[in-house]
């Protein structure tokens, strides 16, 4: 649902605009904003803030968006592909205990996933044997045991709900 939608929404069923401000506000207030810029002309923006979930009576540590918006002539340019983060090579280690860490890699590797693929895998959409299989994970069958073995296989969830 969008911004505008969800605003709609609440006034529907009685919210005054201030008082969605105030319930808004304590979020904002740890926002990140970041801008695309066109020279001195904003193109695009959105906000990050840090919530936390509790998916299955676990608490889990998550970046929520808000405030996302492109101006209609930059739109379709594909702005999200040119930020520093989602460009380069990255290593996932997972040690015996199944402890997982990520970190920029310069080393080039035969294995590939795209984040697309990460996230269908991690949030258990699709298994690890099912993407190899389609061609979607490019990796060695015992880098896919390791996955199947490593990713618990739980029913997705996602709420979006701010």
């Amino acid at each position: 649902m969008s911004n505008k939608r969800y605003h709609n929404e609440l006034h529907k069923i009685g919210w005054e605009e201030d008082e969605i401000i105030r319930a808004k506000s304590p979020g904002l207030q740890q926002a990140d904003v970041l801008g695309w810029f066109d020279g001195e002309k904003l193109a695009s923006q959105v906000a990050t803030y840090p919530l936390q979930v509790n998916i299955f009576n676990r608490t889990y540590a998550m970046g929520g968006l808000t405030g996302a918006g492109t101006f209609p002539e930059y739109s379709g340019q594909g702005l999200m592909k040119l930020l520093s983060w989602n460009q380069g090579t990255y290593t996932l280690r997972i040690d015996p205990k199944g402890k997982g860490e990520i970190f920029r890699s310069h080393k080039q590797s035969e294995d590939s996933i795209s984040i697309q693929t990460m996230t269908t895998m991690l949030l258990g959409y699709k298994r690890p044997e099912y993407l190899h299989k389609i061609g979607r994970i490019k990796c060695a069958p015992e880098t896919i045991e390791l996955l199947e073995n490593t990713i618990e296989q739980k029913t997705p969830y996602f709420s979006d709900f701010f």
